[in-house]
């Protein structure tokens, strides 16, 4: 409705300007059409608003422009909108953030197969399926989380629930950057050896991942009375990466200390999320809990849910 109101004075504006003047006006129809196309990826206003400019300059040019025609496209938007809002409240099976979190989820799930793969290789178990179907399927979910995202992230929605999805998105693209460079690091070694140290730090990222995907998607909070505790898998990152600094071979020591720095990056990025939208921290100061199994290590994550999140 803005777009089209705006578009007609402005469209009220150009067509007093040419004053008839036919090149000028073809002119300035162009120059609207390639306005409404190319702004139309910035904002569906921008789109009425351009469109409307249009009608203006071409009802101008045939000699039928009138006031009354231009306010009938704003009743007729009007009506249009209060269709689309009807549709969205009636018929429509789901909202905006019912598939925003479902487009989470299955980049949570794609991102999470790609990193346990990533860790089988890392430590010499070679997984059933071929490791490029896991990252593909990570773009996918990710470009999908982009597409739902821009609804939320319009200028008109609430400011906090815009900024905690443009921030989950955010994190979720870079946490895609270092899992994608962790599946390339997994191919260039391979050290049964790293398996007692590596397997618990990748298994509570992993569990962190999947916690912040309760604080995204449910809401879930520490204050609410959730079960969410952001657990950093800071100290058992270290104990793997210190197995990987005494590798004799310089080649495989770098790829080793590669991926698991690239691990830590991701869990910071997932921890320092999920604190910031309201999960508990839980630092890590129980004297002999890094070394427990991996089991144990990913059920004490961020509200470790994978079975049915």
């Amino acid at each position: 409705m803005l777009g089209t109101v705006g578009g007609v004075v402005a469209g009220m504006g150009l067509a007093a300007l040419v004053g008839g003047n036919t090149l000028l006006s073809l002119l300035l129809l162009g120059v609207c059409v390639f306005l409404a196309l190319y702004l139309v990826r910035v904002s569906p206003s921008m789109l009425a608003f351009w469109i409307t400019a249009v009608l203006a300059l071409v009802y101008g040019l045939i000699g039928q422009f009138s006031v009354q025609t231009l306010v009938l496209r704003i009743e007729e938007t009007a009506i249009g909108a209060a269709a689309a809002v009807v549709a969205a409240f009636l018929v429509l099976p789901r909202g905006t953030r019912a598939a925003f979190g479902e487009a989470v989820g299955d980049v949570v799930d794609a991102m999470d197969r790609v990193l346990a793969e990533a860790t089988d290789r890392l430590v010499g178990r070679r997984p059933g399926t071929p490791p490029r179907e896991g990252v593909r399927a990570m773009d996918d979910a990710l470009a999908t989380l982009r597409l739902r995202a821009q609804t939320l992230a319009a200028p008109f929605a609430r400011r906090r629930a815009r900024s905690s999805y443009q921030r989950g998105l955010r994190v979720l693209v870079v946490c895609d950057v270092y899992a994608r460079s962790l599946a390339r690091t997994a191919d260039q070694v391979a050290d049964p050896s790293w398996a007692a140290t590596l397997d618990p730090a990748a298994e509570r990222v992993r569990a962190n991942l999947d916690g912040l995907r309760d604080v995204l998607v449910s809401g879930r909070r520490a204050s609410d009375g959730g079960r969410v505790r952001a657990r950093s898998a800071e100290r058992l990152v270290d104990a793997a990466e210190e197995h990987a600094a005494r590798t004799d071979d310089p080649h495989r020591r770098t790829a080793m200390l590669t991926a698991a720095r690239l691990l830590r990056r991701i869990d910071q990025a997932v921890v320092g999320l999920a604190v910031d939208l309201g999960a508990a921290e839980d630092p890590d100061d129980e004297p002999g809990r890094d070394a427990q199994a991996p089991s144990t290590a990913s059920s004490a994550g961020v509200a470790n849910t994978r079975s049915g999140s």
